[in-house]
């Protein structure tokens, strides 16, 4: 469960990242908060299951 915890952290984290990325770089802002509303989510999810374990 630990290990599937920090995969999810990751994750959360990249998909942050990425979504920073895209809105330097793309034209519209919506794409940048849906990404990174949804690192946010998969990261607390990734904390919550690493504390559990």
């Amino acid at each position: 469960m630990k290990i599937v915890g920090k995969s999810l952290e990751a994750l959360g984290i990249a998909c942050v990242m990425i979504g920073l990325v895209e809105g330097v770089m793309g034209s519209t802002m919506w794409m940048e908060l849906y990404l990174s509303i949804a690192g946010i989510i998969v990261f607390i999810a990734g904390r919550s299951l690493e504390k559990r374990a």
